[in-house]
Formats: C-alpha cells, sequence, structure tokens
C-alpha cells in the first residue's frame, strides 16, 4: 500500500460523512465524553462519536503520545516542555501532562529528539 496514503485517517463525522486527514496536519485530538475533537494544523476542528481510545490505538505506532485521559497530541507539533510539566503545541495551545505521564513523556522526547540535556 501507498505508504503516503496510510498517512491519513478517516473519520467519520455527523451523519454519512466522513473526511481524509492527513495526520502531519492533526496537531491535537481531545476527549469529551464518547465524542473526539480533532484539532488541525490550519485551525480546522472536526468532531466524531468515536471515543480517543479508539483514536490512540489506530495511531499507536505513529507519532502520537497520550499525555492524559483526554488528550492525544503528535509529537511533530510539540513547540516546548518545561519543568512544570507543560507541553506547548503549534499555535501556542498549551496542556498539563499528567502526573503519571510525565517521566514517560520526558524519556520519549528524549529519545526522539536531539537533546542537550
Amino acid at each position: 500500500m501507498n505508504e503516503k496514503l496510510k498517512k491519513r485517517l478517516l473519520i467519520p463525522l455527523h451523519g454519512d460523512k466522513y473526511v481524509l486527514i492527513k495526520l502531519s496536519q492533526l496537531v491535537y485530538c481531545e476527549a469529551d465524553g464518547n465524542y473526539t475533537y480533532y484539532y488541525m494544523s490550519d485551525g480546522t476542528r472536526y468532531i466524531s462519536s468515536k471515543n480517543l481510545k479508539i483514536t490512540a490505538d489506530l495511531l499507536k505506532d505513529e507519532v502520537f503520545y497520550r499525555i492524559s485521559r483526554s488528550l492525544l497530541i503528535n509529537l511533530n507539533h510539540v513547540e516546548s516542555y518545561d519543568k512544570t510539566n507543560n507541553v506547548v503545541l503549534t499555535g501556542n495551545i498549551s496542556f498539563p501532562v499528567s502526573y503519571r505521564n510525565q517521566a514517560s513523556f520526558h524519556k520519549l522526547l528524549k529519545r526522539i529528539h536531539y537533546t542537550l540535556c
């Protein structure tokens, strides 16, 4: 299968509509009960009735990380991470990394990026 086609996600929207998004443009996903919001780098937001766990499972082999129960972020959109455990994404969007995920998130960042730490 064409690798470029595999780097997309088909999101079911309301009714019989679907949208095909590029994973490189997906900044983060946010859970809201049984719904998931998908936030794109151009500011577009999509909503699906699929829960966040389904998306996280689909993207587990990609560059996405679940920083809390309700947030899945694209590591390619991480702009900064500070000592108070806040991660800043493209668009100056900031989220706290949950306490239980802080150590593994820090290790992951060190493993996938060049680091002076």
